[in-house]
């Protein structure tokens, strides 16, 4: 079976499932495989940050205040003037 013969194929598969209603259902079935894949990923990425030192609740990050936000834009504007 040529590739233009396999399009064709999944267009119509595509067109009838469309009219059978279960195109939406597999296609929310795809998303939720692909958000619990995100979200294994995105765990297992924070726990290596973690091991590393470099998670938001890491020591001493909770004691360093936010940089004042004008001073920030006062020494930017510094900077790009020189």
């Amino acid at each position: 079976m040529g590739f233009m013969d396999k399009a064709k194929k999944f267009a119509e598969q595509a067109q009838q499932e469309a009219k059978d209603g279960t195109l939406k259902a597999r296609a929310k079935g795809i998303a939720d495989q692909a958000q619990a894949k995100l979200d294994e990923v995105q765990t297992q990425f924070n726990e290596s940050q973690q091991k590393k030192g470099w998670s938001d609740t890491s020591e001493g990050a909770a004691e360093k205040p936010a940089p004042d936000p004008e001073a920030t834009a006062d020494a930017a504007e510094a900077v790009a003037a020189t």
